[in-house]
């Protein structure tokens, strides 16, 4: 700035003149300038919306790309309150988050709302906004930025409803699945039924036996096949279960060995099975499933194999001192365990690289389609996965046209302190000792009721029957059952809901209710005994199944049609489904053989030649018609090459 300084006489002596340095501030106007002209150039080329509103709610500022995104113009916002153009649905969230945002200052973060488009569609937006404030911490007004996420709602919309579609459809096929298991073991369980009735028939052919044997093998057979088609899909469900139990591992793995050597000697190729390592006298595992496992393997093995062999061989690949007895060892410390590995060889015709994927595959068969005449394609596939529900993982090496190798390894418990069972031996029942107890069979199919009448009425039971769950109550009233087999799956009154009513009544409280049901699935298994029921059989009923749960829930002392020739047993009841072991069958009082013939049979059993057993069979059948009985039940043996069981028979009598 200048000032001019004058004399008395007016007249111009000098200029004052003060100079100040802008340069900063210059710097500064032109940092703000850019900086302005930056968020400027932000805005306006930002994909998302920039705008303020007042603590009113009004909007004081909306970027330019408003337009774009939602079609007004932003000067016809401008002033507007931001509630009208929000979807009534959506409106009053906004308003609330608002309101919190002014009063309580809390930042909007992930605010997801429909806004009205000028074309009259809604887009979905989601929003942040916070505030600013003066130093008394007023509000002065909020900023926030909105981006449009339409295509990704829309995505999640589909994906939803995609998602929903396949659980339709999942419970769909499951339904499917659960009649279509009721209605295929509903007539196996007849046909199966009264293949074991016709069985205890002493006066059978040898012809006829075999004839029903053949039977029994067909409707066995069918029935593996149901079970793989339920079993894969409970996999897939995720609703398959491992029941780990405690078993003799080297007799276990015995037995399977026994069934295919016997297999491999058929086809005229050779088998082995060798033990690795030494084993754990005893595992705890799912001795089931693992059966399953190696069962389909080996099957696959013999039947893919025409010269050659095949082998089964297991090690423990980390075994413990599994001698050592230390006393001082704390009863709480952890079980020791070991890595077992179970592998299969075979010198059969080989899989090719390209198929080595596929044949885990479901329904995937692949190879020789000659060789494709039975089964469902399913045994690879279920059997991968059990060994994964197990915590392995199932592979294959394979060479076409030289053999196959399939093995999988499993961490499992072993057992110190196993004792080994007593040996039962049983004879054929005839009847119980005590008062005569009641049953009444609700069913609505009559061959059901037949089939159980037709076991249990020979052995000194009152059988009653009704066909359906009213029907039940209305006949338990009046006939004051022991026990009653109750069918899920029934018109008028289903068994869940008369187990439930009988229940709830003072004199059926403990009455014993077991569940008689074709369904496989193990919720509705669970469900019956939840509404009370003691037990569940499952359709097709096993008789020796059947006798051991009556023995176990009404404690039966059974009485034997020969009881010099045996010691009475007790059946082994496993506490979750009340089923025998394989090795306790069953069998009728036989006439003594002559000690020539049983010596003979006795040494081919050690052989192992079923097929002379079943040849000399024959012979003994014409010649000694007496034998019937005897001959039949050696004959069932060595067909289901059950050489242990045949073994033990023999030598029974040389004794």
């Amino acid at each position: 700035a200048n000032k001019p300084i004058f004399n008395e006489d007016g007249q111009l002596i000098e200029i004052l003149s003060v100079g100040t340095n802008i340069t900063a501030l210059k710097q500064t106007e032109a940092a703000l300038r850019e900086s302005e002209l930056k968020f400027r150039r932000i805005v306006e080329n930002a994909n998302d919306i920039i705008y303020m509103l007042t603590p009113e709610g009004t909007f004081s500022y909306v970027s330019p790309n408003w337009t774009e995104m939602l079609g007004h113009d932003p000067a016809d916002v401008i002033g507007s309150h931001f509630a009208p153009g929000i979807h009534p649905d959506d409106r009053q969230k906004c308003l609330e988050q608002f309101q919190q945002l002014v009063e309580h200052n809390r930042p909007i973060t992930g605010l997801e709302y429909r806004v009205h488009h000028k074309d009259g569609s809604w887009r979905w937006h989601i929003s942040n906004a916070s505030t600013v404030r003066d130093a008394d911490g007023r509000m002065l007004y909020c900023v926030g930025i909105t981006r449009d996420v339409t295509e990704r709602k829309q995505a999640e919309a589909e994906l939803q409803q995609a998602k929903e579609v396949a659980e339709v459809a999942n419970r769909a096929k499951s339904e499917f699945l659960a009649n279509m298991s009721h209605e295929l073991r509903t007539p196996l369980n007849g046909i199966l039924g009264y293949t074991q009735i016709l069985q205890q028939n002493r006066s059978l052919s040898g012809q006829d036996a075999q004839g029903l044997d053949t039977i029994q093998q067909c409707g066995e057979h069918l029935l593996t096949l149901i079970n793989d088609v339920l079993d894969l899909s409970k996999i897939e469900a995720r609703r398959m279960e491992i029941h780990p139990s405690e078993f003799h591992l080297p007799n276990f793995l015995q037995a399977i060995a026994d069934l295919f050597y016997l297999r491999a000697q058929q086809k005229g190729i050779a088998f082995l099975y060798e033990p690795l390592t030494d084993l754990p006298t005893a595992i705890r595992s799912d001795e089931q499933r693992l059966r399953q496992v190696l069962l389909n393997l080996l099957g696959n093995a013999i039947k893919f194999t025409d010269s050659g062999g095949v082998a089964l061989k297991v090690g423990c690949l980390n075994p413990p001192d599994m001698q050592s007895e230390d006393p001082s060892t704390s009863p709480s410390s952890p079980s020791p365990s070991c890595l077992l590995r179970f592998q299969v060889e075979d010198t059969g015709i080989g899989i090719a690289p390209d198929d080595l994927e596929d044949i885990f595959q479901p329904f995937q068969q692949v190879g020789d389609h000659r060789r494709m005449t039975e089964g469902t394609g399913l045994g690879l596939a279920i059997s991968r996965r059990l060994v994964n529900l197990m915590g392995g993982e199932l592979k294959v090496d394979s060479t076409l046209g030289q053999g196959s190798t399939f093995w999988f390894e499993l961490q499992v418990s072993i057992v110190d302190r196993w004792q080994e069972p007593s040996l039962l031996k049983t004879a054929a029942i005839t009847g119980y000792q005590g008062p005569r107890r009641k049953v009444l069979i609700v069913d609505e199919r009559a061959e059901n009721r037949t089939v159980l009448t037709q076991f249990l009425a020979p052995l000194g039971f009152e059988v009653a029957e009704a066909v359906d769950g009213q029907d039940c109550l209305e006949k338990a009233r009046n006939f004051f059952p022991d026990v009653i087999f109750m069918d899920l799956v029934m018109p008028v009154m289903d068994g869940f809901e008369a187990t439930r009513q009988l229940r709830r009544s003072p004199e059926f409280q403990n009455t014993v209710i077991i569940a008689a049901s074709a369904s496989a699935f193990e919720h509705d298994q669970q469900t019956s005994l939840n509404m009370g029921c003691d037990a569940f059989l499952s359709k097709p009923i096993r008789y020796k199944h059947l006798l051991a749960t009556l023995q176990n829930l009404l404690h039966l002392d059974w009485i034997y049609e020969d009881s010099n020739a045996f010691d009475h047993p007790e059946f082994p009841v496993s506490s979750s489904d009340m089923a025998l072991s394989s090795e306790n069958v069953t069998i009728p009082s036989l006439n003594q053989p002559p000690s020539e013939v049983l010596k003979e049979l006795i040494q081919l059993a050690q052989m192992g030649a079923v097929l002379e057993i079943q040849e000399r069979v024959r012979q003994l059948e014409q010649t000694h018609p007496s034998l019937i009985s005897f001959t039949t039940h050696v004959r069932q043996l060595a067909e289901n090459f059950q050489v242990r069981q045949l073994q033990d028979l023999l030598q029974r009598y040389e004794s």
